[in-house]
């Protein structure tokens, strides 16, 4: 018997007493289940999961892209920001303005913080999307083959003692 995926089907043993004859009831006649174990599938190839895993791997993926953008534009407008502070500084230095060289070096010693943050961000994102990646390639494959419920219960009748199965494919 083949099931469709998502479909529910009921299945029920019945143990019954031998007939008179003495002979044993078979229980592969018509409607009856075939027990046997059904080919696995055939494999897709080298890892790529579709399971939890798989899409954990592209949110940590997804975020490390975001990241590595953020840390180039933190890390190049730290850039250039230094580039700026040099510039006034010297001018300052030109003209013997010692306020003004105290303020361009306390924002070249600022956009040294910022250009450093934006390559640690950068690093971060870099280190997020490997990691995706991995999880996406050595995630298991979602095994949709599965029963997705099972349940098995006894069953009583006037004749027969036996048990239900209940289960969704």
């Amino acid at each position: 018997m083949i099931f469709a995926e998502g479909k529910v089907e009921v299945v029920t043993l019945a143990l019954e007493p031998e007939s008179q004859s003495g002979s044993a009831t078979s229980f592969m006649g018509p409607g009856s289940v075939d027990t046997s174990t059904p080919d696995p599938p055939d494999p897709q190839g080298g890892g790529g999961g579709s399971g939890a895993v798989a899409t954990a791997g592209w949110a940590v993926g997804g975020v490390g892209i975001a990241l590595g953008v953020a840390g180039i534009i933190v890390g190049v407008t730290g850039l250039g920001a230094q580039q700026d502070a040099v510039d006034r500084f010297v001018v300052a230095r030109d003209v013997n303005d010692e306020p003004a060289k105290d303020t361009a070096s306390s924002d070249l010693d600022a956009a040294k913080t910022q250009t450093t943050a934006g390559w640690v961000l950068t690093g971060a994102g870099g280190a997020a999307i490997a990691a995706g990646l991995l999880m996406v390639v050595l995630a298991p494959e979602d095994d949709s083959s599965a029963p997705r419920a099972s349940r098995l219960a006894p069953s009583f009748g006037a004749s027969h003692v036996g048990a239900t199965w209940t289960s969704s494919w």
